[in-house]
């Protein structure tokens, strides 16, 4: 892992000290064995995995631009202002090597560097000094800085650029929203072994509680077989019987419609 990202807090403002009312720490399985280290080959996703995300990802822009209305587009075209996010917070659960998670939420307009304040924050006295990197999986980087301009005096280019990609700096912008799971990574490996506890403060482990389990997936209502319908269940029929739908008689107002 690379360590050169700055891991400086002299850009954002540190926030308050973490407080045990606002983060949920979530302690591991303890009847599942620890996972086995995994090398960077076994995060390859295969074409139809690849397919499947994409798919995912076209189909939430997809609802996104559907539950908005014309005249919302028309007003934020207008006033030519960026469309504020669909959610206004973000849940992140931030999991260490050992498979203990933090959690906490923040305003979805937050900048990165807040969840890298949020970790150092929780970290014990000993680790708090301790370079760290958070990944958003498989292996995605998230530097806590977005990357500096290029500087006024580079050589400019005989062709047409691409257009830099926009810059990313708030959880929304990461499309973290409206719930996430990063990764740590430190630069020391000791800390990054499946084996060995997460370095949290103490007054955080001992709030720690299991993950809450996910709900039961709920059993589809069974498909009612052709010509089970209400009316046949309960032996009622139209009103008139065969007659009214065997007389081939036609509607006076269907009559006059045609005229």
């Amino acid at each position: 892992m690379d360590g050169s990202t700055d891991q400086s807090s002299s850009v954002i403002p540190a926030p308050a000290p973490t407080s045990t009312t606002t983060t949920a720490v979530f302690r591991p399985l303890e009847h599942t064995t620890p996972p086995a280290d995994l090398q960077d080959s076994d995060f390859e996703l295969s074409p139809a995995e690849i397919q499947a995300a994409f798919r995912e990802v076209t189909d939430k822009a997809a609802q996104r631009i559907v539950l908005r209305t014309g005249a919302m587009r028309a007003r934020d075209e207008a006033l030519g202002s960026k469309a504020k996010p669909v959610w206004s917070k973000t849940k992140i659960r931030i999991k260490f090597s050992d498979r203990t998670q933090i959690e906490r939420i923040f305003p979805s307009e937050s900048a990165i560097g807040v969840l890298y304040d949020f970790v150092r924050n929780s970290l014990s006295d000993e680790h708090r000094s301790q370079r760290f990197t958070l990944l958003q999986p498989p292996r995605t980087p998230i530097p806590e800085t977005p990357p500096p301009p290029p500087s006024a005096n580079a050589p400019k280019r005989v062709r047409p650029s691409v257009p830099p990609a926009p810059v990313k700096v708030t959880l929304a912008d990461h499309a973290l929203a409206p719930s996430s799971v990063l990764l740590v990574s430190f630069e020391n490996p000791e800390l990054n072994r499946s084996d060995r506890p997460a370095p949290l403060l103490p007054s955080l482990l001992s709030i720690a509680t299991d993950l809450p389990k996910p709900a039961p997936p709920s059993e589809p209502s069974p498909v009612p077989a052709p010509g089970s319908g209400s009316a046949d269940r309960t032996g009622l029929k139209p009103a008139g019987g065969d007659k009214a739908r065997g007389s081939g008689k036609i509607p006076k107002w269907f009559k006059s419609g045609k005229k």
